[in-house]
């Protein structure tokens, strides 16, 4: 399977017997542990994965150790092998990254990291982790991923304290290094470090090779190979046996091709016939195990044979304690695999497809897969990414999937229909650019396509509409498919049932919505499909929350996060919904650390996948923000939330949301300005029977029409918010709209009818424990709960909400208050002074440089916290408390 961890990459390379010891090395490696990374950088063959394990041998720290290779350019992939190394030094560290990693969607890397590091952190803490360890990750040029790239300078930068890093790679990666070395956290072995000196060369071809050549003839041979580890390992298994070590010696001068073909002649052609022939029909292998070996040579002896290639030193390294799997050297097998081209290339061929026979019986998809395309079978690659697709997306190694697809012709892709669509159904998750999706899926149902099967292209159009925020078509497709799709089609009838409960909530019909992603969850569970299973409950949440019913929707969101684990137990990033979900319920019970906790969390597992979970999360951690009086940190969250939904234009869902919440945070902070011309500038009214969006929209609007002193208007708003929102039974509006009504009528200066509106918003409230709701009004709501409380209407809970409000002045943009209790911000005074000299609003507005709406924003919220009605009022309010001169 796509997502299972190879262990033996786990294993640190057995110590080699015989081994030239180079202490001044040694002292190096361990002058290192006192920065932060270790870089052993050079070419193949310059002995760098041998020094590293005799080093780690000799000390008392535990050491991880992941060796990489091509197919680990996956960022879900070798965090995977990161976690897991970890986990060997740290047992239970890392639980929360492996249920991260083992998803049906994509996951940032630094979420994953951060778990990490915090899991790490805290085992030092409470001592159960080591002092000091030690993360070693060998042949690390084979990683090109920029991502993974940019997530190990992350990790860098947090380094534990109690953490080093080494990587050997044969090429600098593109990290931080100038910072490194400049902050003296770098330790540094290169080629003229890791050069065998003419001593170690000595001892090397004379006691452990068993030579006995001259001072003279070592120097010879060193001074044409330059130290160069594996070339004088292969240049004395080549003259063992030759009684002219002088001439062979001789013989090595000229390119470094020369060499290395003369070596690999002397050195196969000294092998038995059937180990020659074993070493180059097994050089197309990536690992060597016995049964894969017997599989492509036809032999039933390989374990045997691999042990004695082993013994014989022939370039072969064990990759796990039991001598069962094996690598070659990776320059030896190069230079096999060109053997193998030169003399046999039809052999090549069908020892590929073998490979690729054996991978594939064995269920393992992306070694099966890399020997398809290597042969150019891209037919049977494109059988095989079909074939696996479902698992792939399942687990969230959707860059997995895109690379197979950008590694297969298009139009082989383009004849197979399903993989066209799972294609689509990738790029859609992973953000990509609306053409490309629309292109793919148009070769879904192109000329070149065989005919879908029934259903399958209606169950992703169904998907794509939902994305697209049209739930008309939406439900019509997913129906659709559902009438076509087989009992057997497990997967798509989930998601297609989720797409139709997602179009019946978006398109106002909630009792719909919630009977069909209730069935969606339901029958996702049995399918084992996590991710649509807790995304339709938790949307199932939203709607109770919709509702008013806020405990009932805490119930199923904890229930959606309990059920966001894969059959390990382990964590699904698709929990970041709920955590969502969470996060917006306890910021409106005024909870807000817990809130945040709950938002940040869900926002690191949407990661990259869920940009939609991401959005919404970013969208309700501005407000918990702006309730916790930061409104920079308001600013960032709401900008974030608008950059990620504008650059998904897949979907239209975000940009709407986002849009609404930014003019409410503007409210919020004063900029009234801004809020107002969003409103003039916003399109048409939105059909109100589609609630999910209307409902925020009129909420928003109404308070701009307050802040402008549109009083008329922004009663006519709320009274249709108002009955609309009684008519579906959505409590949680009609609790809004009265707290909005009670505003109304308060700013037109009747209290007994605000108080009175505001009495049934508190009977409706209470039973749930709303307090955001009230608060986040701001300054005019404190005032009216003042006199709710002189009046003995519902005196604990009224009490409750005002105790929630930041200070006495509480509200959008609060005025700071001056020694002598001013009630009155500087601007608002420069405001009052020009009143004061008879100007006009619109005069005022001009000499200020802010638009006439601004000044009449300030002039309402004023008249308000003053307890006045005019201008008139105002002034002599304002002279009474000594701020304006008589």
């Amino acid at each position: 399977m796509p997502g299972e961890l190879l262990t033996t990459k786990l294993y640190i390379p057995p110590v080699r017997t015989g081994l030239v010891p180079r202490p001044r090395l040694i002292e190096r490696l361990n002058e290192g542990l006192r920065r932060r990374l270790t870089l052993v950088s050079a070419p193949t063959g310059f002995g760098k994965t041998t020094l590293l394990s005799e080093w780690v041998s000799q000390l008392d720290v535990p050491v991880g150790w992941v060796s990489l290779d091509e197919g680990d350019n996956d960022p879900a992939r070798i965090l995977g092998y990161l976690t897991a190394a970890l986990q060997m030094i740290i047992p239970g560290a890392g639980e929360t990254a492996l249920r991260i990693l083992q998803s049906p969607q994509p996951s940032s890397a630094e979420i994953v990291l951060t778990s990490l590091i915090n899991d790490i952190t805290a085992s030092t803490q409470n001592a159960a982790g080591p002092d000091s360890f030690i993360l070693a990750l060998d042949d690390y040029h084979v990683i090109t991923d920029q991502i993974i790239h940019d997530a190990l300078g992350f990790l860098i930068d947090h380094l534990p304290p109690n953490m080093h890093l080494v990587i050997a790679t044969r090429s600098d990666p593109p990290l931080p290094l100038p910072r490194l070395r400049g902050r003296g956290d770098l330790t540094e072995l290169r080629i003229p470090d890791l050069r065998f000196t003419p001593g170690e060369a000595a001892e090397f071809l004379n006691q452990t090779m068993g030579l006995a050549l001259s001072v003279d003839e070592v120097a010879a041979l060193d001074s044409r190979i330059e130290g160069w580890v594996a070339g004088l390992r292969m240049a004395a298994v080549s003259m063992q046996g030759i009684d002219d070590a002088a001439g062979f010696i001789r013989a090595f001068t000229g390119s470094n091709r020369y060499i290395m073909d003369y070596l690999v002649e002397e050195v196969l052609k000294r092998q038995p016939p059937d180990i020659m022939q074993f070493l180059i029909q097994t050089s197309v292998l990536e690992r060597l195990t016995a049964p894969l070996c017997d599989a492509i040579t036809g032999r039933d002896d390989s374990q045997p044979v691999l042990e004695q290639i082993e013994r014989d030193n022939l370039f072969i390294i064990p990759l796990d304690s039991k001598r069962r799997w094996f690598r070659y050297h990776h320059l030896f097998a190069t230079l096999l695999r060109q053997r193998l081209d030169d003399t046999s290339p039809d052999e090549a061929v069908d020892l590929h497809r073998r490979a690729c026979d054996w991978y594939e019986k064995n269920d393992h998809f992306v070694d099966a897969i890399h020997h398809a395309l290597v042969i150019e079978d891209f037919g049977r690659a494109a059988d095989l990414a079909e074939k696996a697709a479902e698992i792939v997306l399942m687990r969230s190694e959707i860059r997995t999937l895109l690379k197979w697809i950008d590694d297969i012709p298009n139009d082989v892709v383009q004849a197979r229909p399903l993989l066209c669509l799972y294609h689509a159904g990738a790029l859609l998750l992973s953000g990509h650019p609306l053409t490309d999706i629309e292109a793919r899926m148009k070769d879904a149902a192109g000329e070149n396509a065989t005919a879908p099967a029934p259903g399958e292209m209606a169950v992703f159009d169904a998907l794509f509409a939902l994305f697209q925020g049209d739930s008309g078509p939406g439900t019509a497709l997913a129906r659709q498919a559902l009438e076509m799709l087989t009992a057997d089609r497990v997967f798509l009838r989930s998601v297609v049932t989720f797409s139709l409960g997602m179009s019946n909530m978006l398109g106002g019909d909630f009792e719909a919505a919630i009977e069909t992603l209730t069935e969606s969850s339901l029958s996702s569970q049995k399918a084992g499909n996590p991710m649509i299973a807790v995304t339709a409950i938790a949307h199932v949440a939203e709607i109770a929350v919709m509702q008013g019913q806020l405990h009932r929707a805490r119930e199923l969101a904890e229930k959606a996060a309990d059920m966001a684990v894969d059959e390990y137990g382990r964590t699904l990033p698709v929990q970041s919904l709920a955590f969502s979900g969470l996060g917006e319920l306890f910021r409106e019970w005024n909870e807000l650390d817990t809130a945040a906790a709950y938002l940040q969390e869900g926002i690191e597992l949407a990661g990259e996948w869920a940009t939609i979970g991401a959005v919404e999360g970013y969208v309700t951690l501005a407000r918990v923000r702006q309730a916790q009086g930061n409104e920079e940190g308001a600013c960032q969250a709401i900008e974030e939330a608008w950059h990620m939904a504008v650059g998904f234009d897949a979907s239209s869902i975000d940009d709407i949301l986002v849009d609404l919440h930014r003019a409410r945070l503007w409210i919020m902070q004063g900029d009234i300005e801004a809020a107002s011309a969003w409103l003039e500038a916003r399109p048409p009214a939105r059909d109100t029977r589609h609630f999910y969006f209307s409902a925020p929209e009129q909420a928003t609007s109404a308070r701009i029409h307050l802040a402008l002193g549109q009083t008329d208007k922004a009663m006519e708003v709320v009274d249709g918010l108002l009955a609309q929102a009684e008519q579906l039974g959505m409590q949680r509006y009609v609790i809004e709209s009265l707290v909005l009504k009670s505003l109304v009528y308060q700013a037109q200066g009747d209290s007994p009818s605000a108080l009175e509106t505001l009495e049934s918003a508190l009977s409706l409230a209470k039973p749930e424990g709303y307090i955001r709701i009230f608060v986040d009004e701001g300054e005019p709501m404190a005032r009216l709960l003042r006199q709710a409380a002189l009046k003995g209407i519902q005196p604990d809970y009224v009490t409750r909400l005002l105790d929630a409000f930041p200070g006495a002045e509480a509200g959008p943009k609060a005025a700071p208050q001056s020694a002598a209790g001013e009630l009155v911000s500087e601007r608002e005074m420069e405001v009052m002074r020009l009143v004061a000299a008879g100007l006009t609003n619109q005069e005022i507005a001009a000499r200020l440089d802010v638009s006439l709406s601004t000044i009449k924003w300030y002039l309402y919220h004023l008249y308000d916290r003053l307890d006045v009605r005019n201008r008139t009022e105002a002034i002599a309010r304002l002279k009474e408390l000594g701020l304006i001169s008589s």
